[in-house]
């Protein structure tokens, strides 16, 4: 289980996150919605340990119930989809992923990146550069990354961003494959056709709180 408890956020004197709670438990997908500019990405970056709250705390408990908040052990089974790709822009797209996966210790027979760029349709652009990807596919790769760490918890900030429409069908399939092998997934969109086409609980953020939508 995963669990926002009471989190505050404030900029200044701009409150931004007011007490938000939120549990994701093994298996479940939960999509927070809301416009921009609310704190989606401030929510999601406090539960990747990336940004303190003012009041309020993340806490995992792992598959024998222990309860533990450390940063570092949160960080060891969270994955975290951000807007920016963070790809290497002088390597190629097989470059970056390999190099990603000799640094996650990843082993396979075939490189796992392999089945995933088959499934976003971006094979051919192994050999390219990432500086000469358009947008979408360097999001495409980033998503492929992200699919590779070995984790329980994943978080993805507007993973259907810069997406057409049938990469994000199959970001939804991806998505589903995850929960299904027991992964948890905190994502944010405010795109309400991706939105629908996936079991998810929905919760809004809301002038500073977390509403779920029935």
């Amino acid at each position: 289980m995963f669990l926002i408890d009471h989190v505050s956020k404030a900029y200044g004197s701009n409150p931004v996150l007011i007490n938000a709670t939120l549990e994701v438990v093994e298996g479940q997908l939960s999509v927070i919605s809301g416009r921009n500019g609310t704190g989606k990405t401030t929510l999601l970056k406090i539960a990747a340990t990336l940004l303190s709250p003012d009041s309020g705390s993340v806490i995992m408990l792992d598959q024998n119930g222990v309860q533990f908040s450390d940063q570092k052990r949160l960080r060891q089974r969270l994955s975290y989809l951000s807007h920016s790709t963070f790809l290497y822009d002088d390597l190629t797209v097989c470059e970056n992923l390999r190099l990603f996966s000799n640094l996650m210790h990843i082993e396979s027979e075939q490189p796992i990146w392999i089945n995933l760029l088959e499934r976003f349709g971006i094979t051919n652009y192994l050999d390219t550069k990432v500086k000469e990807l358009s947008h979408g596919t360097k999001k495409k790769v980033s998503l492929c990354r992200n699919l590779m760490k070995p984790c329980t918890i994943m978080l993805w900030d507007e993973p259907d961003s810069g997406l057409d429409d049938l990469s994000i069908g199959t970001l939804g399939e991806l998505a589903m494959e995850q929960t299904q092998q027991g992964k948890s997934i905190l994502l944010t969109s405010h795109n309400r056709s991706f939105i629908e086409s996936i079991p998810c609980i929905e919760y809004e953020l809301l002038d500073g709180s977390l509403i779920q939508k029935v």
